[in-house]
């Protein structure tokens, strides 16, 4: 067994380096993964893995991505066998769990084959369990020298200060945990237990084995009580911005979480995703969410938040938005238009504003319709539809959807006769009207 004062470890994964801080050798650290930076001291240390793809692309490019990485038998990341050269390292802390989450063990072993300066000990984690990952925190400990017990005594510490306070509870609070959101992806591993623990009954994932992909159906016959949001590699910020997609899907607007205000959105990067130590503040968190009235560990605002305290975009964003979700689509009439965005400040009165842009005069009729009534004959799927026709539906589905998320009393102002302008506004949460316009020919 190696010295403590000569440990040379270089961590390939997050939960490997929280692991090693929460024994106390940090100071033995000497390199780390591209992904690793808690405790923030670690950032400093040279660098011995790179991603073969782009994390700032969109949920559904990673995923593709990833997909494609994995037929081709790629890695999806790479070490620098050159700089684990230079380190020398005593031992290297890797996983052999989960392909996706860092470092493949084949990776590992092939590059410290080429190694000629040191032949380091491998200490591979294979956690899908609570259970498991006091194993693994036991084993590093183990073969590192130190104890591990204070550690393992503190956390079960935490989790039982938990269990004892919602064990109580007549009715449990069912709960699904997305992992990703385009595709839908369930949370499985350690994910079911964490609920438990914090008092929920988990839905669409089991524990123990590998997160699952999720189907729109799968999701709405659940129709759970809570929902969180919790992709991994994600940080609060970033959810936020990939939980937009969920927003635009037509059933997303008709689930139970989402009519209750029981939507929330998680630091996924931090926290869930890294089976170490802070897997209790995971627990935690949920308690937090699940259970306001019994806790209150001071992590809301920071570490999670109700969604529908973000779901409200910016002007500009809202804009974006509509101009893609409305890309394509043509008004069907005797002739086919397609839709424009609408964006106005400072309009207190909008038929007389509506009469200006078209260039109408005073005694030009306006007819104004419910949003509803003038979308219901693209947004009413068929028995006939084949696929094209259920695709285009879902995406007029998803319009309104978009429309009533964001936009406050919506009209539909239908100017003029024969070639009719038709103008679908509303207000926005800055007081601006924005909303589509469209034609359609009526002769």
């Amino acid at each position: 067994m190696t010295a403590p004062d000569q440990l040379k470890i270089v961590s390939l994964l997050p939960s490997a380096t929280e692991i090693i801080d929460c024994l106390g050798l940090t100071s033995a650290l000497v390199g780390r993964s591209h992904e690793c930076d808690y405790p923030p001291s670690v950032k400093d240390l040279p660098v011995c893995t790179a991603a073969r793809l782009n994390s700032d692309n969109k949920s559904s490019q990673i995923d593709k991505d990833v997909q494609t990485l994995l037929q081709e038998a790629l890695s999806i990341y790479k070490i620098k066998t050159e700089v684990l050269e230079q380190l020398r390292p005593t031992h290297i802390v890797t996983q052999d769990q989960c392909d996706v989450c860092a470092v493949n063990f084949a990776e590992v072993e092939k590059a410290i084959a080429q190694l000629t300066k040191s032949s380091p000990q491998v200490i591979s984690l294979q956690p899908n369990l609570l259970q498991f990952v006091w194993q693994d925190i036991e084993r590093v400990a183990q073969t590192l020298g130190v104890e591990s017990q204070p550690v393992l005594s503190q956390l079960q510490a935490r989790i039982d200060a938990i269990t004892q306070k919602v064990k109580p509870q007549e009715s449990l609070p069912t709960v699904v945990a997305l992992e990703w959101t385009e595709p839908l992806m369930g949370g499985g591993n350690w994910i079911p237990e964490l609920i438990e623990i914090a008092g929920g009954k988990p839905l669409l994932g089991v524990k123990g084995e590998h997160s699952p992909y999720l189907s729109w159906s799968s999701l709405t016959e659940a129709n759970p009580d809570v929902i969180v949001i919790m992709p991994c590699g994600f940080d609060l910020e970033r959810t936020e911005q990939e939980s937009q997609v969920l927003m635009s899907d037509p059933d997303w607007s008709n689930l139970k979480a989402v009519k209750n205000g029981k939507v929330f959105i998680v630091d996924g990067n931090a926290y869930f995703n890294r089976p170490g130590p802070r897997l209790v503040d995971s627990a935690e968190i949920l308690a937090e969410i699940l259970h306001p009235e019994l806790f209150d560990f001071g992590y809301q605002g920071k570490s999670w938040k109700p969604l529908m305290e973000s779901n409200k975009l910016n002007d500009t964003e809202l804009i974006n938005q509509l101009k893609s979700a409305s890309e394509g689509l043509l008004w069907l009439s005797e002739s086919d238009y397609p839709f424009k965005t609408i964006y106005w400040e400072n309009v207190d009165d909008i038929e007389a504003k509506l009469l200006e842009v078209t260039n109408s005069k005073g005694h030009t009729k306006i007819e104004v319709r419910e949003l509803e009534r003038f979308f219901n004959r693209v947004t009413e799927e068929k028995d006939w539809y084949e696929d094209k026709e259920i695709a285009e539906c879902k995406r007029y589905q998803a319009l309104v959807n978009l429309l009533k998320t964001h936009l406050t009393d919506i009209k539909v102002y239908r100017v003029g006769s024969c070639e009719v302008n038709c103008y679908i506004l509303g207000k926005t949460a800055s007081g601006a009207i924005a909303g589509l316009s469209t034609i359609s020919v009526e002769t």
